[in-house]
């Protein structure tokens, strides 16, 4: 037993001879480094090197960059000193408005004041709204009433957004187009067919929009379009109004008697984007909801999924509108969810809501 702890202890003394000393592991390479010399800077070449960022998201009126800088230089300009130079024109308050040739306007206002005069005048011109968030500056329309035109027929439809102008209060809105025309099949059969946009439309809805809000220039003459319900208005000359009886009350009196003005008038509420959640007619009251960026998608598109500090449901208003009887009219009053009469500005929003409506019906 002893003899063999002993040849155990010689294996190991032997084993040890073998192992490599640490400087043939690891060899000291200290001055080597102190005889390196360090390498030039690198140099980007000269087409590699980045633009300014500062107009990265800019989006100009025109494909040509010369174009672009003159719009730029009429949007950026507060004082309009630029006007001349730049094609731009002073309208009302010192607010530089485009010329003839542009897809944008320079608006005073804040944003929610803004897009709710936006979505009016939308609303007025015939349009649908498929999106209208004040919050992210996005307006879309439906489509459009087919347009008959030297023997073609289209439809168009608009999106508006915005940026912050350059001065306080001040908004920056481009609107692009969307084209469709109408073509027959070999089997008859109608098809709406892309056309891209039409860079005259978005010049001539500019220019519409900035007499709109800056009083510019004279109005354009009104777009004839097609409209099924065109020859049953063409005979008839009355439409609802809207009347002031005093206290902040207001009403919408309706050209027909009661009867009659109830059914057009769950039509016109379907039409406009406000839910009926029950209706009594022997009372003449619609119980609604009402949804201030239009009614909500089943289905979120991607543009609701930027808003990911909201909920994902929609919170809608609730309001009561009554029809009441008087001779061969009928008078229209938006309620609160209590039955009181409702004298808060949403409440005139969604009377304005029902007129244009009624008035398209």
């Amino acid at each position: 037993m002893r003899l063999l702890s002993v040849l155990v202890l010689l294996c190991i003394l032997a084993g040890c001879s073998y192992i490599p000393k640490l400087d043939e592991v690891l060899p000291d390479k200290r001055t080597e480094y102190k005889k390196s010399e360090a390498l030039p800077e690198l140099e980007v070449p000269p087409d590699l090197t980045t633009a300014e960022g500062a107009d990265a998201m800019s989006i100009p009126g025109e494909a040509t960059l010369s174009e672009f800088k003159r719009q730029q230089a009429a949007r950026d300009d507060p004082n309009g000193s630029q006007a001349i130079q730049t094609g731009g024109v002073i309208a009302q308050g010192g607010i530089v408005s485009p010329t003839s040739g542009a897809n944008w306007l320079v608006v005073q206002g804040e944003t929610t004041t803004v897009w709710a005069s936006l979505g009016r005048y939308f609303i007025d011109q015939g349009y649908l709204l498929d999106l209208n968030d004040a919050e992210l500056g996005v307006l879309d329309t439906d489509w459009s009433q087919p347009i008959r035109e030297n023997g073609f027929i289209y439809r168009n439809k608009y999106k508006v957004f915005s940026e912050p102008g350059q001065t306080p209060s001040s908004l920056v809105l481009y609107i692009t187009n969307s084209r469709q025309e109408q073509v027959f099949n070999t089997n008859g059969a109608e098809q709406w067919v892309d056309q891209g946009n039409n860079p005259a439309a978005e010049q001539q809805l500019a220019a519409e929009l900035d007499v709109f809000f800056n009083g510019a220039r004279p109005a354009p003459e009104p777009v004839v379009t097609y409209s099924p319900t065109a020859s049953v208005a063409s005979g008839d000359t009355r439409t609802a109004e809207i009347q002031q009886i005093g206290d902040g009350r207001e009403l919408l009196n309706l050209p027909e008697e009661f009867s009659f003005a109830w059914r057009r008038t769950e039509r016109v509420l379907e039409s406009a984007g406000l839910v009926i959640s029950s209706m009594n007619e022997s009372e003449g009251i619609y119980s609604v909801t009402y949804y201030e960026g239009g009614k909500p998608e089943k289905k979120k598109g991607w543009m609701s999924k930027l808003k990911f500090w909201k909920g994902d449901e929609s919170t809608g208003s609730e309001f009561q509108i009554s029809l009441t009887g008087v001779g061969n009219r009928t008078e229209l009053i938006v309620l609160d969810s209590s039955g009181n009469w409702d004298k808060s500005d949403q409440a005139a929003s969604v009377l304005e809501l029902i007129r244009s409506y009624y008035n398209r019906s």
